[in-house]
């Protein structure tokens, strides 16, 4: 039950002694992000199914009249983490290259350590066999424990084909990072200023076209494929001339 629900083990150790040291002392973590991630009927229930007691520790059948159960079949449980990188990413729309490598600058350029931090104890409560990647059958299982058995599991395919850039069917770390945080979600009132100075490198409160190319070509493999006549037609499509734009706050906004 602890591995299932917090995707490690509750004993671990580097030969089989020390393991066997941890699991008759009883003591397990119940430190770590993913266990305090658990409602608080998940670790009631695991800590009673952990009691090294037999005579105080329940049987299965005590153990299945707990009321996490019947509370997790009805979706009833909300996973702080997980619920909130669901939600942005099934809206998430990847849009054109020239957006993809925009996106991927601010990723890089504005968002704090701190959510840098969360971001990745969300994808690794996805990534239970922790290979860096998330597979429809991880994605189900963190569907499950947010909303039970009642979902559909049309909505994990179209969140897949939505986050999925490179088509591999699987969710890396860099998508998962780029779904859970859209461009609106990063850009907040406070931080549209700091965006603009990332650009105007030369500190004449204008954006140029030169300083838009720098800008992308700082964007890592994100700008892959992104070309001048995609930035052209993106800044024809806000009525500006890509060789003598200037881009004022305002219009960045």
């Amino acid at each position: 039950m602890y591995t299932m629900l917090t995707g490690m083990p509750p004993f671990n150790g580097p030969d089989y002694r020390e393991v066997f040291r941890q699991v008759s002392s009883g003591k397990y973590d119940q430190q770590s992000i993913r266990w305090n991630a658990l409602s608080e009927e998940a670790r009631d229930l695991i800590t009673r199914m952990m009691d090294p007691n037999p005579l105080s520790r329940p049987d299965s059948l005590d153990a299945l009249k707990h009321q996490w159960f019947s509370r997790s079949i009805r979706g009833d449980f909300d996973n702080l983490y997980l619920n909130d990188a669901i939600e942005t990413m099934k809206n998430f729309h990847s849009g054109s290259r020239l957006k993809q490598a925009i996106h991927s600058f601010f990723v890089q350029n504005l968002l704090s350590q701190n959510e840098l931090n969360n971001i990745a104890e969300q994808f690794k409560l996805f990534d239970t066999n922790g290979n860096g990647k998330l597979s429809r059958d991880e994605l189900i299982e963190g569907f499950r424990q947010i909303r039970g058995i009642n979902f559909n599991e049309k909505e994990i395919d179209d969140l897949i084909k939505h986050v999925d850039l490179n088509g591999s069917g699987d969710i890396d770390y860099k998508e998962f990072v780029l779904g859970a945080f859209s461009v609106e979600k990063i850009l907040t009132e406070d931080r549209l200023e700091h965006a603009f100075r990332l650009f105007d490198a030369n500190g004449d409160n204008l954006i140029s076209y030169q300083e838009i190319k720098n800008v992308l070509e700082t964007a890592k493999d994100a700008a892959d494929g992104v070309n001048e006549e995609m930035i052209q037609k993106a800044l024809k499509d806000i009525g500006k001339q890509a060789k003598n734009v200037q881009l004022t706050f305002a219009e960045f906004k």
